[in-house]
C-alpha cells in the first residue's frame, strides 16, 4: 500500500503502491494514542513521492501511521523508530535528560519555534551572544525551552525564569533540571506587588494572557477554552534582586504576548542601561515594535531582526556594556561564487583582509585606505569553491574583526563509482574523503552500492546508478572505478590482480593516497537485535565461495569449525549470501556454505544478482556483527574491507594474490590487527605479471584465475584449517 522513501524529522516522504481516491492519513504516536494529525488526498497516484510534516516529528521516537480509504482503514504500521531520533536537532538530542513524557509532548509548538525555527537565533555571525552566557533572565518562560538552549551552550549558567502560567512550572523544571535556575510564577509588571486577571489556557500550551494586554493591543487568546486568574506581578527591581548588585545580566528575553509594551516603561532606568547586556524580544504589534525602538535607541543598538508573520523578533545589544559589538567593523553585503563584498564601520589604513578555511590561509589582500560605509570586494578562483570561509580584518597582527561567511554552490563535484561488489566499493571511500576535504565541502557520488555511503559526511547526495543520469549538471565530473584507461591513443588495461585496489579510485582523479590517507569510511546505523547476539567471544567466518584461487572446499571450513568447538570456548558465526556477480570473465554464482554446529548462522542464500542486494541483511548489520566480534576468518571479500572500517581482528586466508593490494589500512598502517595466512607456495603467481605474458604474449591483459597457474592441483598458496586455527588460538 505505502513505500516509505524517507523518514526524518523534518518530513516522511512515501509513495503508494496503486492510484487511489479519497485518501486519509492519520498518525498517532503510538497505536492506542490520540490522532494528532491527519490530512486528506482527493486522489493519490502510483509512483509519486507525498510527504507529511509536523513539529511533533522532533519529540516523537515513533509514529503509527494509518491510511483511510472512504473512512475505512486499509493499511496501518508503526514507523520511524531509530530514524528521528538520529537528527540533531530531535529533542532526545538537544534535551538528552528529558523523559520521554506525554507531558512534554503536548508542547511541541513551542520547542519547535524555540530548537527548530530559532525564533530568538541571531544571525551566524551575531552568534556569539550565546557564549559565554553567566546569567540570563527569561520573560515569559513558557515550557522553558528557551532557558534549556542558553544552558546547554552554557552549564554553569544563573537563569531567572517568569512565567505566570502555573500549569507550566512542573514543565520548565522537567526541561531544566540540574542546572541553576529560579522559577518565578509571577507576571511581569510596572510595580511589585500587583494583581492582574489573566486568561490561561486550560488545553494548550499558550501562555497566560493579561486582560490588560487585550485592552490595550486588541491580542486576543488562540483558543476559547481558558480560565480566568488572579496573577501578582513582579517589575524588573524585584527580578534583579535574585542577582548580587555589581552582576551583569548577558541576556533579557522577552516574550509575553502583548506585556513587552511595559518594557518602555522600564528601559530607561539605571538598572537596565547598567546592567542588561542584550535585550530579545518577541513583539506582538507593530505599535509596540515601533515604540519599543523609539525607546530603546538612546541606550541599545538593534543588532538583528527575525521578522515571522505579525510577530517580530529582535535583538537589541547594549551600546555602553558590549565591547565585542563595539568592534564590529566587517559588514559582508553579498557573497556568492568566486566573489565577497563589504564595507566598514569606520576608516581604516593599511589593513588586511585574511581569508581561511578550516585554519588554513588561503588568501590576503592589502589595502592602505578603506572608507567607511564603502562598497569593496574580493575575489579569488578559491571563492568559487563554496562551504564555509572565514574573513579576517588584521591591522598588524591584531585581529580588528572577524565574519564567518558561507558561500552555497549546488551540484559543484560529481564522483561515480561504477563498481557493483561491496568491497571495490568500499575502496572508494578513501578517494572520496580526500576530494571532499579538498573542496572542503561533501560531494555528490553516484553508485550501484547505496548502502555503502549512507551516513558518509563527505558524501552530499546518494545518487543510485543510472546510466541516463545527467551529468552535465556538474562541473567536475570523475569516474573512480575504471579498469580501462587510455594512452596516447592506446587502451591500457589496469592489472586488478597488481594494481592497489584503492588507488584504482583515486587514479579516476588523478590523485594518489599516501598511508594515512588509504583507511575506510563506514557509518553504521543503530544496532539491529541480531548484531547484538555477537560479542568477542565469537569468531565470524565469512563462507561464500568465490573464484577457485580465493576459496576453500566444505570440508575445510567444517575442519576449522569443529577445531574451534573441541578446543576453545568460543563461538561461532557464519556469514554470507548466495548471489550472482558480474566478473570479467562472465556471470559468477556465489553460494554460501550450510556448515554443522555453527552458534549463530547469518548467512543470506537468497540467489539473485546484484540487483535484488535489499534482500540480503543490510550491511549496517553486518559491520556491527564484525565490530563486536574477536576477528574475522575469511579471503580477500567484501567483508574483509567492511572489517577494515571497524577495530576487530582480521584472519585472511591467503591465495594467490599479494595482501598489500586489498588488505585495509587501519592507523596508517596494513598490519594493525591484521594477519595473513598463507600455504606452502608464496610465489604470488596471481599478482605476476609475468604469467600475463605467458597467457598472452603481453602485459596488457589479465592472466586466468580459476587454475593455479603453476599448474599445481588445487592451490598450495591457502593454509589448511589447522593453521588458522592456530592463529585464532594467538587471539585468545
Amino acid at each position: 500500500m505505502i513505500n516509505i522513501v524517507n523518514i526524518n524529522c523534518k518530513k516522511i516522504e512515501f509513495t503508494f503502491s496503486k492510484s487511489l481516491k479519497n485518501v486519509m492519513i492519520k498518525l498517532r504516536s503510538d497505536l492506542n494514542k490520540e490522532v494528532f494529525y491527519e490530512t486528506y488526498f482527493e486522489e493519490v497516484v502510483n509512483g509519486v513521492i507525498y510527504w507529511v510534516s509536523h513539529p511533533r516529528f522532533y519529540i516523537e521516537n515513533k509514529l503509527y501511521l494509518e491510511v483511510y480509504e472512504e473512512n475505512k482503514i486499509t493499511y496501518a504500521k508503526l514507523i520511524g523508530e531509530g530514524f528521528f531520533n538520529k537528527d540533531p536537532k530531535h529533542i532526545t538530542n538537544l534535551i538528552p535528560d528529558i523523559s520521554d513524557n506525554d507531558t512534554i509532548k503536548k508542547y511541541n509548538d513551542s520547542f519547535f519555534e524555540i530548537f527548530i525555527n530559532d525564533n530568538f537565533d541571531a544571525d551566524e555571525n551575531h552568534s556569539y551572544i550565546y557564549n559565554d552566557v553567566k546569567n540570563f533572565i527569561d520573560l515569559g518562560g513558557n515550557c522553558g525551552f528557551f532557558s534549556r538552549k542558553v544552558f546547554n551552550n552554557n552549564k554553569d549558567a544563573k537563569g531567572i525564569i517568569v512565567e505566570p502560567n502555573s500549569n507550566l512550572i512542573e514543565v520548565i523544571s522537567e526541561t531544566n533540571k540540574n542546572f541553576n535556575y529560579i522559577i518565578k510564577s509571577m507576571a511581569f509588571g510596572i510595580n511589585n506587588g500587583d494583581t492582574v486577571s489573566f486568561n490561561i489556557a486550560n488545553s494548550f500550551n499558550c501562555t497566560a494572557v493579561s486582560h490588560q494586554a487585550n485592552l490595550d493591543i486588541g491580542f486576543t487568546p488562540s483558543v476559547n477554552d481558558f480560565t480566568e486568574h488572579q496573577i501578582e506581578t513582579i517589575n524588573m527591581e524585584g527580578i534583579m534582586e535574585e542577582f548580587n548588585d555589581d552582576v551583569i545580566v548577558d541576556i533579557l528575553k522577552v516574550d509575553i504576548e502583548g506585556g513587552e509594551q511595559h518594557l518602555n516603561s522600564v528601559i530607561n532606568q539605571e538598572i537596565i542601561k547598567k546592567r542588561v547586556k542584550y535585550i530579545l524580544v518577541e513583539t506582538h504589534s507593530d505599535e509596540i515594535e515601533n515604540n519599543i525602538k523609539n525607546t530603546f535607541t538612546d541606550t541599545f543598538n538593534i543588532l538583528t531582526e527575525n521578522k515571522q508573520n505579525r510577530f517580530n523578533h529582535i535583538i537589541f545589544v547594549n551600546k555602553n556594556l558590549n565591547t565585542y559589538y563595539n568592534r564590529q567593523i566587517i559588514h559582508i553585503i553579498e557573497s556568492n561564487e568566486g566573489k565577497i563584498s563589504f564595507h566598514l564601520t569606520k576608516d581604516c589604513n593599511n589593513v588586511k583582509i585574511v581569508i581561511y578555511r578550516n585554519d588554513n590561509v588561503l588568501g590576503s589582500f592589502k589595502f592602505e585606505e578603506i572608507k567607511k560605509y564603502t562598497t569593496y570586494w574580493i575575489s579569488d578562483s578559491y571563492l568559487k569553491i563554496g562551504g564555509e570561509y572565514i574573513v579576517k580584518l588584521y591591522n598588524g597582527d591584531d585581529i580588528l574583526d572577524e565574519k564567518i561567511v558561507n558561500i552555497s554552490i549546488d551540484k559543484k563535484v560529481l564522483l561515480t563509482v561504477s563498481c557493483p561488489a561491496l568491497g571495490d566499493t568500499i575502496c572508494s571511500t578513501p578517494t572520496i574523503r580526500k576530494v571532499s576535504k579538498s573542496y572542503g565541502i561533501p560531494i555528490d557520488v553516484m553508485t550501484k552500492r547505496p548502502d555503502v555511503f549512507k551516513n558518509n559526511p563527505y558524501v552530499n547526495n546518494i545518487i543510485p546508478w543510472d546510466d541516463n543520469f545527467n551529468r552535465g549538471q556538474y562541473k567536475e565530473t570523475y569516474e573512480t572505478y575504471n579498469p580501462t584507461i587510455n594512452i596516447n591513443g592506446k587502451n591500457i588495461n589496469i592489472k586488478l590482480s597488481n594494481f592497489e585496489a584503492r588507488q584504482l579510485h583515486a587514479l579516476g582523479v588523478g590523485v594518489t593516497l599516501y598511508p594515512e590517507e588509504l583507511h575506510y569510511d563506514f557509518f553504521a546505523d543503530e544496532q539491529t537485535e541480531d548484531s547484538k547476539k555477537v560479542t568477542k567471544n565469537h569468531v565470524v567466518l565469512h563462507i561464500t565461495d568465490n573464484w577457485p584461487n580465493r576459496t576453500w572446499p566444505k570440508g575445510n571450513w567444517q575442519r576449522l569449525v569443529d577445531l574451534i568447538k573441541e578446543h576453545t570456548n568460543l563461538e561461532v558465526v557464519t556469514i554470507g549470501k548466495s548471489h550472482t556477480e558480474v566478473t570479467s570473465v562472465g556471470n559468477m554464482k556465489k553460494n554460501v556454505f550450510k556448515l554443522q554446529n555453527i552458534d549463530l548462522d547469518f548467512c543470506d542464500d537468497t540467489v539473485g544478482g546484484q540487483e535484488h542486494q535489499s534482500k540480503y541483511r543490510p550491511i549496517s548489520e553486518l559491520w556491527h556483527v564484525l565490530n563486536n566480534s574477536l576477528c574475522l576468518i575469511s579471503f580477500d571479500s567484501g567483508p574483509v574491507h567492511l572489517a577494515g572500517s571497524t577495530d576487530t581482528e582480521i584472519l585472511q586466508i591467503g591465495a594467490s594474490i599479494r595482501y598489500e593490494k586489498t588488505a585495509p589500512w587501519r592507523k596508517g598502517s596494513q598490519n594493525y590487527k591484521f594477519k595473513s595466512i598463507g600455504g606452502e607456495c608464496s610465489i604470488m603467481c596471481g599478482s605476476d605479471t609475468k604469467y600475463s605474458v605467458r597467457e598472452h604474449a603481453t602485459i596488457n591483459n589479465l592472466p586466468y584465475y580459476p587454475s593455479c597457474l603453476e599448474r599445481y592441483d588445487g592451490f598450495p598458496c591457502q593454509p589448511s584449517p589447522d593453521k588458522v586455527f592456530f592463529e585464532v588460538l594467538n587471539l585468545i
